[in-house]
């Protein structure tokens, strides 16, 4: 499916009229339809997650290294996260256009019983595997950070 490969990923939806986004560097693919993220408790956005509803998941490129760090360095309660951006939006799914690979999602399951942080099982319903340049690792935005 290529769509997490260990890169730096956003997971993105519009609930209630409010615009919800995150960086998740914590994801990987557990069936040929299914992805697994998990999502430290201090999110937001993550608070917002309901199971059945959509969400999108954008792989990004190295060249969304400045939208990684915009979307994972504030609350989405703070900013609207999706002003100026060029975005995909279907059923309250958002996607972030030009990444290496997005997918509009279902909500699958939500589980805390397992750690500090919020496991989320995702049932990929559409999938645009365009792959715009190279995938942006976590490694490469750790480093960017520390500039």
């Amino acid at each position: 499916m290529n769509l997490t490969l260990l890169g730096t990923n956003i997971l993105a939806f519009k609930k209630d009229g409010k615009n919800y986004a995150m960086t998740c560097a914590w994801s990987t693919q557990c069936e040929a339809d299914e992805l697994v993220l998990f999502i430290g408790s201090q999110s937001i956005s993550a608070k917002q997650l309901e199971v059945g509803m959509k969400v999108g998941y954008s792989c990004l490129n190295t060249k969304q290294e400045k939208l990684a760090l915009e979307i994972g360095s504030t609350h989405s309660d703070e900013i609207d996260k999706f002003k100026d951006r060029d975005i995909i939006e279907k059923n309250g799914a958002v996607v972030f256009k030009d990444s290496y690979a997005q997918a509009f999602c279902e909500v699958k399951k939500l589980a805390t019983d397992i750690c500090d942080c919020l496991l989320v099982v995702l049932k990929v319903i559409e999938k645009n595997e365009a792959n715009q340049g190279l995938p942006l690792s976590y490694n490469e935005l750790s480093k960017a950070q520390e500039v």
